[in-house]
């Protein structure tokens, strides 16, 4: 007589599997009841996974986030009214020691972390154009460069994401702002739940 039982062994398997899964990617905002909401992730991934994007639908963007190799980003919540512009700066200065003759021990620094600077208008139509800088300076590694007094000096190697575009997006809907092999830049952004505020209103 044949069995409809699952084996242990099988079931703890499945279970094995779905605790490791990567969980559901989260696209939702936080919005405003009385401003205009801007959200921006910056996506950092493989040119494997990057190729994907080809197809810069939201579905695609969400998978290309939820995969396990790509770094997310994700900038604080921006709300704000047309006409008006908002700033996020969370960039911070590192010093390091660097070689010279009349000062063997100065220091320069080095900036990591992320600037973002957003604009609203509503055009006639209703549409929203949004202009957007971005500056995302990283290091991604050090080199190690010989002095003159025979002092090795550690130097770091940055690389930045910058972004400075003015686009017309579909409201409610994530969306590609650029993008190259290994980085892409999204952004959305959503109506007030309720009315805007008139200008001089407390958000």
């Amino acid at each position: 007589m044949k069995s409809n039982r699952t084996p242990f062994w099988l079931m703890a398997g499945l279970a094995l599997l779905a605790g490791c899964s990567r969980p559901e990617v989260d696209l939702g905002v936080e919005l405003s009841p009385n401003a205009y909401t801007v959200s921006v992730k910056i996506l950092e991934y493989s040119e494997k996974v990057g190729a994907l994007l080809r197809d810069s639908s939201e579905k695609t963007i969400a998978k290309v986030m939820g995969h396990e190799g790509t770094l997310v980003t994700t900038l604080p919540t921006v709300h704000l009214l047309p006409g008006e512009s908002r700033e996020v700066d969370r960039r911070k200065e590192h010093p390091f020691l660097v070689d010279s003759d009349t000062m063997p021990n100065r220091y320069q620094n080095f900036t990591t972390g992320e600037y973002l600077r957003v604009m609203l208008t509503l055009m006639p139509s209703g549409a929203p154009a949004l202009a957007i800088h971005l500056d995302a300076p990283k290091v991604v590694g050090w080199e190690d460069v010989l002095g003159p007094g025979g002092m090795t000096y550690i130097y770091p190697q940055c690389q930045t994401i910058l972004v400075h575009s003015t686009l017309s997006p579909r409201w409610s809907t994530w969306q590609i702002v650029d993008q190259n092999a290994e980085a892409a830049v999204v952004v959305r952004i959503d109506r007030p739940t309720l009315s805007p505020l008139l200008s001089g209103q407390d958000r």
